[in-house]
């Protein structure tokens, strides 16, 4: 009994933790894809370091999509479907 517990620790920490670095990997990409994007519309050469505009852009961008997952994340754990959900893994 004591194993599965264990188990159940170790499979949730590594989960939460290759969940993490996806969700970082695809913020950075996001965001070097919007600046690179308003470079381009702006003419930018490649060399040059990126105007204001295009980073208030990329943070708006990950703050906006940030936002709206915790807001979702939020609304269904207060919805009786999520919970009913929860129980089965408790």
């Amino acid at each position: 009994m004591q194993f599965k517990k264990i188990a159940a620790v170790l499979i949730s920490m590594l989960t939460i933790m290759a969940g993490g670095y996806l969700l970082f990997n695809v913020a950075f990409l996001l965001f070097a894809w919007i600046v690179n994007t308003v470079m381009q519309i702006s003419r930018q050469t490649d060399n040059e370091t990126p105007r204001i505009l295009s980073r208030l852009l990329g943070y708006s961008a990950i703050g906006l999509l940030t936002f709206g997952g915790l807001k979702l994340v939020s609304d269904r754990s207060q919805s009786s479907t999520w919970r009913s959900w929860g129980s089965l893994w408790l």
